[in-house]
């Protein structure tokens, strides 16, 4: 709490209130417009500098009444994968503030992060080596698939976070 500023009661809403509220929130998600995006970009870092090569989790974070955050847990994923970046966002969003409506005793935000591999024309490298497009020639046509916009490329490792839901404390 600010200092000098007064704790107001908390005002019961009715069941269509709670309703509509959470309706709301849903589509601000949908649309991203969620609070906890002031926690993304901490999330991206941490997983692009921390995280795995590849591989999907789900993160709840857990934020107080001032915005603050409180905690994350890990809710689906590998552990042993995605602890590295678990403490790396522990460390980068205790710097961050989120907009917790008033009132509200705190907010819980599940994250969804993908970390992959990735060539240009989109194909993703699902081994851990980049294999190079297969041109075995036989008279004058080629075997295999391939696009020429990987020929000669590099491979990049790519990390999409984004909100799945919300939930007013």
């Amino acid at each position: 709490m600010r200092p000098g500023a007064e704790e107001l009661p908390r005002v019961r809403k009715s069941g269509i209130q709670r309703e509509l509220d959470s309706a709301m929130a849903a589509s601000d998600v949908e649309h991203g417009l969620a609070r906890g995006n002031a926690l993304l970009g901490s999330l991206n870092a941490a997983v692009r500098d921390a995280g795995p090569t590849r591989g999907e989790a789900l993160f709840r974070v857990t934020v107080g009444p001032d915005g603050s955050f409180s905690e994350v847990e890990l809710l689906s994923g590998q552990a042993s994968n995605w602890t590295s970046a678990l403490k790396a966002f522990r460390e980068l969003a205790t710097r961050k503030r989120v907009r917790v409506p008033a009132g509200a005793h705190g907010l819980r935000v599940t994250f969804s992060v993908r970390a992959k591999v990735q060539l240009p024309s989109g194909a993703e490298v699902k081994g851990p080596d980049v294999a190079a497009p297969s041109l075995a020639p036989n008279g004058l046509t080629f075997h295999g698939t391939f696009d020429v916009a990987d020929i000669g490329a590099q491979a990049q490792r790519l990390v999409y976070a984004r909100v799945v839901s919300e939930e007013v404390l």
